[in-house]
Parts: C-alpha cells; structure tokens; sequence
C-alpha cells in the first residue's frame, strides 16, 4: 500500500525575506488540517532577523500540527545564513520537490 501526501509548493517571489513576505504561506496554514508545505526560496537574496524568526515559528506551527515546512532552492547566499545562524539544524532544507506527492503550485508576490 502506497500512501500519498498532498504538498503544497509555494513560490516567495521575493528577493527580501522578511516576516510580511510569509503572511500568504501562514494564512494557507488555516486551509489545512497537517499541512505539508514545500516553500521555494529561489528568488531569496537576503533574508531578513525578522523572516528568519518567521521560519522558525512557521516551522514551529507546521510540526505542532502535524505537518512539515520544506525549504527549496536555497541560494548559497541564504544557505550560508542558514549555517551562521544553526538553522540547517532546525529547518528541513531540500534541492527537489517531494516524491510521490500532489503538488499545488502558487507563485506568491508575483
């Protein structure tokens, strides 16, 4: 038996991150009951302390409800952040999308 998970993949079409460019990817939390969300930071230059506070409480919700926060194509730039400041140990980071998923794509902020 092969279970199948819908994933929601959210494109931030943001160069900035900041904690008002994940507004749109917290109000989806309320559509889903254990939402499975894959959020493409590609576009992402610089996040900002106030966007990275706000992955981690999106994360932090995500899980409390039994759900998952995947981050895609992470620039080196972010990436490098990401290792300064330990959030490789907290954040769930991947170069693809989830295997055996739906995926609903919604480019936000475009």
């Amino acid at each position: 038996m092969q279970l199948t998970q819908t994933v929601t993949v959210l494109r931030l079409s943001v160069e900035v991150l900041t904690a008002d460019s994940l507004q749109t990817v917290e109000r989806s939390l309320q559509e889903e009951d254990a939402p499975v969300i894959h959020l493409d930071l590609g576009d992402v230059r610089l996040p900002t302390a106030e966007g990275l506070g706000a992955l981690v409480v999106l994360n932090k919700e995500l899980r409390a409800r039994g759900g998952a926060l995947v981050l895609l194509n992470v620039t080196a730039a972010v990436f490098e952040v990401f290792l300064l400041t330990h959030l490789v140990e907290l954040l769930a980071i991947s170069p693809s999308w989830g295997q055996g998923a739906t995926n609903q794509v919604e480019s936000l902020f475009a």
